[in-house]
């Protein structure tokens, strides 16, 4: 208004109020001085000043009350850890309302109590209240304001006679004023939110109230979505659990099918080859029977000719005996390849048979400290000449197993007889070669160990060795690493049927040629 120069000024307004002050926006009066008007308009200016510093005051408590508010909605939102998110809240809450304590509780629809899950405090001297538990009856108005939905607010409670109800929650006799929240969700009561004030004539106005119900809709929201997320968590482990015992099971019953159609294969194959091993063993055994007597007859024929040798001519006799010798060799090589056949054809019957025998609970070290025995004394009866150092190392603890104790009899006379035969023939090899190696002792080593749900037998013998490119076919039938005349190729094709097929087992072999070779048998115990 500077530079106005009025003799006489009238002005016509009025007077309101602005945020329960007066305010001024007009003025009706008559000023005949510059130094009245100025003056004027000087308090005018100032009111209006006053008005706008309110006014912001105001709006920069909304802006900051809208900060903390979506702060708060931000660290329910993306805390996946809730008790952390919640933790973060109620801190948060403590200096946003200026509360000595604030409380969240979680109510248990099963057992009716409320359980303080989370709190934060300002004061020392408050104490910690995690996990304390309250029955909502022993506390009806508690009950009333969790079934009603609706927020209590005590604004004098050193002196309201309902504090009293509150105390268990609070546990502190310094609460000037406490406000009681529910948090709700699908439009049930799921827990509550406490804020406790410990300062005089503090009272929570209408616009904390719609604040920190606000904020109780975002905590019953993260619980609510935390239960959810628990009970997806919870389904998703049960069909986890459920889908990892069907699975369990279709691979039980896949193997128990392919079991029993190997089984079948077996049964069909063991007839198959019962029912050919004994067409072929008759007409062999009439091969093998006339061989034996052709070279009786020969024999005999040979005698008659040196009797009457004075009778024919020496060039006569030197033919017929020479047509003699090859008729007896050529019976004699007809009767050892009938043998030879004839003990094959014994081979396939007791193949085709193998998975036939009872079972029965049989001690292990017996039966193998027998098989021993039994394969030992019978080379040593064929060669007297045989020998080889057996050493056994049997685990104590094995507990009788649940076996067909002929046909497991059967593999470890097999596998021990073809160990000693390995031996031998590297010893026999170091004689033909007159090697000067005399350290060389023929040795086999059998051990039994108790390990978890199974039973493990080792043969380790240090004879010749397998050859790594045949490894994998000395289980096929018909296949021998021995000389022509000496195996049948079925004693360990046999052997792996027993063990894979009738005892669910396994057998593996590991060998270094010229060095030793190991077999591992696994039995399980049940």
């Amino acid at each position: 208004m500077r530079g106005l120069n009025l003799d006489i000024l009238s002005i016509h307004g009025t007077r309101t109020e602005y945020n329960g002050k007066p305010a001024v926006i007009g003025v009706a009066l008559d000023i005949t001085s510059r130094r009245q008007a100025e003056r004027l308009l000087t308090e005018y200016n100032h009111t209006l000043e006053q008005q706008i510093e309110e006014s912001t005051m105001l709006l920069e408590a909304r802006v900051d009350e809208i900060s903390v508010l979506s702060a708060i909605t931000q660290a329910l939102a993306s805390i996946r850890d809730t008790p952390t998110a919640l933790t973060i809240t109620a801190r948060t809450m403590t200096k946003l309302f200026n509360a000595s304590k604030v409380v969240i509780t979680l109510l248990n629809e099963h057992t009716h109590e409320l359980t303080i899950i989370t709190e934060a405090s300002q004061r020392a001297y408050l104490p910690n209240l995690m996990g304390l538990s309250i029955t909502l009856k022993n506390h009806p108005i508690l009950s009333q304001i969790i079934a009603s939905g609706q927020t209590l607010l005590i604004p004098k409670a050193q002196i309201d006679p309902k504090i009293e109800l509150w105390r268990p929650l609070l546990q502190t006799q310094q609460v000037q004023c406490l406000m009681l929240i529910p948090l709700l969700a699908r439009g049930q009561a799921i827990g509550g939110l406490a804020i406790a004030s410990d300062q005089m004539e503090h009272v929570f106005n209408e616009s904390e109230i719609i604040l920190a119900e606000t904020i109780a809709n975002q905590i019953a929201g993260t619980l609510e979505n935390a239960r959810l997320f628990d009970e997806e968590q919870r389904q998703r482990q049960v069909a986890e659990q459920r889908t990892q015992e069907l699975s369990q099971a279709l691979n039980h019953l896949q193997a128990t099918q392919n079991q029993l159609m190997v089984q079948e294969k077996m049964a069909s194959l063991g007839e198959l080859t019962s029912g050919i091993a004994h067409e072929i063993k008759n007409p062999l055994n009439f091969v093998n029977n006339f061989a034996l007597m052709s070279l009786e007859l020969l024999a005999e024929l040979q005698k008659l000719l040196e009797y009457q040798s004075t009778y024919l001519t020496p060039e006569v006799v030197t033919e017929m005996m020479t047509l003699l010798e090859l008729l007896l060799s050529n019976a004699q090589k007809i009767y050892e390849n009938g043998e030879r056949a004839d003990s094959i054809i014994r081979s396939m019957l007791l193949h085709s048979r193998s998975h036939g025998g009872q079972t029965q609970k049989v001690d292990i070290n017996i039966l193998l400290r027998d098989a021993i025995s039994l394969a030992y004394h019978s080379l040593k009866a064929k060669d007297s000449r045989f020998n080889i150092v057996i050493e056994t190392n049997y685990d104590l603890t094995l507990e009788p197993l649940m076996v067909m104790p002929q046909d497991l009899s059967r593999v470890f006379v097999n596998i021990i007889t073809n160990a000693c035969y390995a031996a031998d023939k590297k010893q026999y090899q170091f004689i033909e070669i007159e090697t000067t190696n005399s350290t060389y002792t023929p040795q086999l080593w059998v051990t039994t160990k108790n390990k978890a749900g199974a039973i493990e037998i080792r043969f380790r013998d240090n004879g010749l060795g397998i050859p790594e490119e045949i490894q994998d076919k000395i289980f096929n039938p018909f296949f021998t690493t021995k000389t022509t005349g000496e195996g049948t190729g079925l004693g360990l094709s046999m052997s792996y049927d027993i063990i894979v097929q009738g005892h669910q087992g396994q057998i593996t072999v590991h060998s270094i040629e010229g060095e030793w070779t190991e077999f591992i048998i696994t039995l399980p115990k049940t």
